[in-house]
């Protein structure tokens, strides 16, 4: 038998928030919420008294309050440097001063007991020489933030143990790891302590990262040393004297990248036939532009505008957007989590931009087709790129994966989003664009000198040389159309703007020449790929698959690069289910008799349906789907009238299960499979009636009462397998109370009495007998 559980005493009463009995070193069960650091600034809690003596406190509960002291208290972060600081103390820094902190003794858990020689070890771990905290490694395998894997409970620490959770269990049992409960009851355990005991899943590729970013992960912690000597600490050693290790090739994350160095308009250009027509927008505002990817997809169809007095098209630029931005609140203080961010990465990067004429064009047709109605209104509020899922949200990591794979798909030289930068300000320096004029067009006007902070901008007027020459070098590449015919369609949400004018944007972007139609397709018709197809029918890929193959669907199978898919309409697919004599899960389940779920389930043993197909779609069966699951039924019916289980079997022989059980192991009931397939115990009917009829069972009297079994058999001085032998044959009435066999107290007294074993052994059933009712 296991050992039992050891449990450490927690010494600490529960604190205001988790965050501070988890630095505190207390036993916490956190999720990802409870342990967000911005989150926790905006509750405003305090984490530090003012007559708390700084001595006492714990390296990772002065980190946590210097943390809210910076970014609360004194607001000296914006929103997206508070997200950083978060993500270097709650990745890196926290985990390490907790796990140090867990291997001294309570009394020696103070800033003042932190030496500098071993914070340098944080060093050391940064620049991959050393493991990473453990808790940071169950947060990368379990998918959470490394502050929720402090502690985990049993199962959790079963996902990043080898040997599971029954290893977990069996160090436990064995005392090589000790258990803790928390203040809500839950049995915990240490992190560290399963790297301890050998069971936690190291990491098996480099962890190292640069020296730039060790740097800014040593920031805050030298900073809240630094706090806790204002407060009066007594610290061991000068803290800011850490600094990063320059790590070795080998123990590095991401290994260096090359510069991709100078990328040409036709290497863009290029890349349009694996982009979609939003993308490949997307792409000539970073090339021709030099945006920030935040800075195009935070532009608003307001900001393009037309100067009459330039005669030219222009890009207010001032806000970021793309991707979810934290966003400090002017008025009340607190971080907030929004769609964009109003304002650019830095205030001189604020700037009115003067378009080329070919990007101009561009820029106008993404507006008539996107964001204008059929009455000819302009959405002037919505983002100049239109959002995917969601109206005017995030879209810069799909713009990034889909640059990926068209920059691997048409051989071009990798690079960045960000490095289009330099090669616009090459043109324009090869040209001979002034500095002034070329800094401001790419928003990198650095105030150098006392005259540089008078100056207000670049007037359109003077970009007029800097647009020249980028179209002077678009019409030497005979690009009059930046954005190249592509069979590359972009899909949306049905709830977005352009979700649901679908048609009429598609329509738009063949009448510009934006979409290409692929070979054996009409114009209007609207291309889906099999994977689409599939969500759609609610099938899996490779029924889908063999549905095409079959011809049961119209497609066609072209190339996409070098590999052929195939691709359908939707029109097709709707003739398809349409005029197919098809069934679907409701109609299944009304004829047969079922439920929606019964009738899903039958569908998914029997292979007619894929099981990870999503629920509430539109599921239709052909016919030969619904005789195959029919066919099912009635075999499972057919056979349920010959068979029963072993609690049916015991109802009617009038046995205790466990009886039956036995008749069961020997053979003397007939096995049968289960008409479900399941694992259920199954006995034929044949074999319970001729059981039934070879011995004569009385049936249990209600207000008879029963003795346990094992008292029976003691009293009676006989085997237990004497007795449930005459219980089997029916000589002996017999029960189940409570999970366990009894026998009849009146045959019990009447086999007493056949044996003569006198007053002793009749009063002694008589005080050990109760009520079947019990």
């Amino acid at each position: 038998m296991s050992a039992p559980l050891r449990l450490v005493p927690t010494l600490r009463a529960e604190p205001a928030h988790p965050l501070i009995a988890l630095t505190d070193g207390a036993p916490v069960l956190a999720g990802d919420a409870d342990t967000d650091l911005v989150d926790f600034v905006n509750t405003g809690t305090r984490v530090l008294e003012p007559t708390t003596d700084p001595d006492t406190v714990t390296p990772a509960t002065m980190q946590l309050a210097w943390f809210v002291h910076h970014v609360g208290d004194t607001h000296r972060t914006g929103g997206d440097r508070s997200d950083n600081l978060a993500s270097h103390i709650g990745r890196w820094v926290l985990p390490f001063l907790i796990e140090l902190a867990h291997t001294k003794p309570q009394a020696e858990r103070g800033v003042a007991d932190l030496w500098v020689a071993e914070a340098e070890a944080l060093t050391r771990i940064l620049a991959g020489a050393q493991p990473m905290p453990a808790a940071t490694v169950a947060g990368d395998l379990l998918g959470r933030r490394a502050l929720a894997c402090v502690w985990l409970g049993i199962l959790d620490a079963g996902n990043v143990c080898h040997g599971g959770a029954q290893a977990v269990t069996d160090a436990i049992a064995h005392r090589r790891l000790v258990t803790h409960r928390d203040h809500a009851g839950h049995v915990l355990v240490h992190t560290a302590d399963l790297r301890g005991a050998g069971l936690l899943i190291e990491k098996d590729t480099p962890h190292g990262v640069c020296r730039d970013h060790a740097g800014n992960v040593l920031f805050p912690f030298k900073q809240a040393m630094t706090r806790a000597a204002n407060l009066g600490a007594h610290l061991r050693g000068n803290f800011e004297a850490l600094r990063p290790i320059t790590p070795l090739d080998g123990d590095l994350a991401r290994p260096g990248r090359d510069d991709p160095g100078y990328i040409p308009l036709d290497a863009i250009h290029a890349l349009g036939s694996h982009l979609t027509p939003v993308h490949q927008v997307v792409l000539w505002l970073l090339r021709l532009m030099g945006l920030r990817i935040g800075e195009a997809y935070g532009l608003l169809v307001s900001d393009l505008a037309y100067d009459a007095d330039a005669e030219a098209w222009t890009l207010a630029i001032a806000k970021q957007g793309g991707r979810r931005a934290t966003v400090r609140n002017t008025v009340t203080g607190k971080l907030e989590r929004r769609d964009s961010k109003p304002d650019t990465k830095t205030p001189q990067s604020h700037r009115t931009v003067r378009v080329p004429d070919h990007l101009a064009r561009t820029l106008c047709d993404l507006v008539a087709i996107f964001h204008t109605d059929e009455d000819g209104t302009v959405d002037t509020r919505a983002r100049l790129i239109p959002g995917l899922r969601k109206d005017d949200a995030t879209g810069a990591d799909a713009f990034r994966h889909a640059l990926d794979r068209a920059i691997a798909r048409a051989g071009v030289p990798r690079f960045r989003p960000h490095d289009l930068r330099g090669s616009l300000i090459t043109d324009l320096k090869n040209a001979g664009v002034k500095k002034r004029i070329r800094t401001y067009y790419a928003g990198h006007a650095k105030k150098g000198s006392v005259h540089d902070g008078y100056d207000d901008g670049v007037p359109v007027s003077l970009q007029l040389r800097a647009t020249r020459v980028l179209d002077q070098l678009l019409a030497e590449l005979n690009l009059d159309q930046l954005v190249v015919a592509t069979e590359h369609q972009q899909s949306w949400g049905r709830d977005t703007r352009t979700g649901r004018r679908a048609d009429s944007v598609r329509r738009r972007l063949r009448e510009r020449g934006w979409e290409a139609t692929p070979e054996g397709f009409a114009p209007d018709d609207v291309v889906i790929d099999t994977a689409e197809a599939a969500r759609m029918l609610g099938v899996s890929v490779v029924e889908m698959r063999r549905r095409f193959a079959s011809g049961e669907v119209r497609a066609a199978r072209v190339m996409r690069g070098k590999r052929p898919v195939w691709l359908t309409t939707v029109r097709d697919l709707q003739d398809a289910a349409d005029n197919d004599a098809a069934t679907t899960l409701k109609d299944l389940a009304e004829t047969t008799g079922l439920t929606y779920h019964q009738a899903r389930t039958l569908c998914i043993q029997t292979g007619v349906l894929d099981p990870t197909a999503d629920r509430g779609t539109r599921v239709r069966l052909t016919g030969d789907q619904v005789a195959q699951v029919l066919d099912e039924i009635a075999r499972r019916d057919a056979l349920s009238k010959h068979v029963m289980d072993l609690p049916a079997a015991s109802r009617a022989l009038n046995l205790p299960l466990g009886q039956v059980e036995k008749l069961y192991r020997s053979k003397r009931l007939e096995r049968a499979p289960d008409p479900v397939g399941r694992r259920r115990r199954f006995v034929t009917r044949a074999s319970v009636e001729a059981y039934a009829a070879s011995v004569t069972i009385a049936p249990a009297q209600p207000g008879d009462r029963y003795v346990p079994l094992g008292i029976a058999a003691e009293c009676l001085q006989v085997t237990r397998h004497e007795l449930s032998e005459a219980m089997s044959s029916g000589s002996l009435r017999a029960t189940t109370i409570s999970r366990r066999q009894h026998v009849s107290l009146t045959d019990a007294l009447s086999l007493a009495e056949q044996q003569h074993l006198g007053e002793t052994t009749t009063t002694r059933l008589v005080a050990y007998a109760v009520p079947h009712e019990n």
